[in-house]
């Protein structure tokens, strides 16, 4: 659907009284598509008008939200369900797996993936003074209700697609916008363990970060634990705690 096109069914839309939802936003910009990467850092709008095979790839720490569909995260032996009601977010790098398990020609699966900058989120809990709600881990991904307000966030941020001379300064805006309401959500104590300096959850993630940068360096796993902080034991218990994952390695063979 092109740009004209889009307009007059927006228009018609209006006149109806119907309001532009997600799912019509996500269909514009991905029209003749899989997926579509515009200006606004870090946001990824996609399309698909069949189920999927499954598909492996490391997920970085993002927020999935989708307008129409259901897709299905596989992390370890456990699944993760979501659509237009539940949102996922993984808060470190993981691997997993993917598959899109509702789509049609008639009702595409319309989804987004916002890659969360964790720095922000640091800073937007320093700004606001949240603490530190639990002490234990958390694992790194989990499924939540979208709440009327980020939704109304994520309509937003889409709609600057529109204005790309405002993109630099008011993405921003509605990206801290997106990461205050995670922290004051359900999810907010996961987000709040990964950017909390100190925390093990915090060291976890930056041990991964190292791991993903040296993939293919050997690596004791003695060593990797001493990069954390942590003896070998906590490491491993905190590593599969964060990830789902055991992680092994040893002089000879790389991590893995």
């Amino acid at each position: 659907m092109n740009a004209d096109k889009f307009a007059e069914v927006n228009e018609a839309d209006h006149l109806e009284g119907r309001p532009i939802t997600l799912a019509d936003q996500i269909a514009r910009w991905t029209a003749g598509k899989n997926r579509f990467d515009g200006p606004v850092p870090g946001l990824a709008l996609h399309r698909w008008e069949t189920p999927t095979e499954s598909t492996s790839y490391l997920l970085p720490p993002s927020l999935c939200l989708i307008g129409q569909g259901r897709k299905r995260l596989f992390l370890g032996e456990e699944a993760y369900v979501y659509d237009a009601h539940r949102y996922l977010m993984t808060s470190v790098d993981l691997p997993v797996v993917t598959q899109i398990v509702e789509a049609s020609r008639d009702k595409p699966y319309l989804g987004l993936t916002l890659e969360l900058d964790l720095r922000m989120a640091a800073q937007v809990m320093l700004g606001r003074n949240l603490a530190l709600a639990r002490p234990a881990d958390c694992l790194g991904v989990a499924v939540s209700p979208v709440s009327p307000r980020l939704l109304d966030a994520f309509q937003r941020l889409i709609d600057l697609l529109e204005h790309p001379q405002d993109i630099a300064v008011l993405a921003p805006l509605v990206q801290q916008e997106i990461i205050y309401h995670l922290l004051m959500g359900e999810q907010g104590p996961r987000l709040r363990q990964i950017t909390s300096i100190g925390n093990h959850s915090y060291r976890i993630a930056r041990a991964i970060d190292w791991l993903k940068d040296h993939f293919d360096q050997r690596l004791r796993i003695e060593d990797l634990a001493n990069k954390a902080g942590l003896s070998t034991s906590a490491f491993h218990s905190h590593f599969r705690s964060v990830t789902s994952m055991s992680l092994r390695c040893n002089s000879r063979k790389k991590c893995g």
